[in-house]
């Protein structure tokens, strides 16, 4: 189900200087991997992004249909497993959706449309 080190770099190439994956232009994917090569966790976040801790503020944000085109790629629906529960969070204009699937989480942070729109950062965690 979930992609290998070995099919990532097939599809992206190698990792960059900072362990991420290039796999538009400019948005970039790391992954935590466990410890049988299947990832336990990924983060899509803008490639110009300085640090992989996207709970830290930043105005960088991703074209959200491009960044939900990379997470289907990555974690088609149909492998997700049932939808279970669904929320959205708002602290005024940035805003996160969670949704709990059978197999994995997805937490979508984006930036209000009044603000310009976007996404800041996609996780998907992997249930063990």
């Amino acid at each position: 189900m979930a992609q290998t080190r070995d099919k990532l770099k097939q599809k992206y190439g190698s990792p960059d200087t900072k362990g991420r994956y290039i796999v538009r232009p400019d948005i970039g994917l790391s992954v935590k991997y466990k410890q049988d090569e299947n990832p336990s966790e990924i983060s899509i976040i803008p490639l110009n992004l300085d640090t992989e801790d996207t709970s830290k503020s930043s105005d960088e944000v991703m074209p959200s249909d491009e960044a939900e085109e990379v997470l289907d790629e990555l974690v088609p629906v149909v492998e997700r497993g049932a939808m279970g529960f669904a929320a959205t969070f708002s602290a005024g204009c940035p805003f996160s959706n969670y949704t709990e699937y059978e197999r994995l989480t997805i937490l979508i942070t984006k930036r209000c449309e009044r603000r310009g729109g976007g996404t800041y950062s996609i996780n998907v965690r992997w249930k063990e």
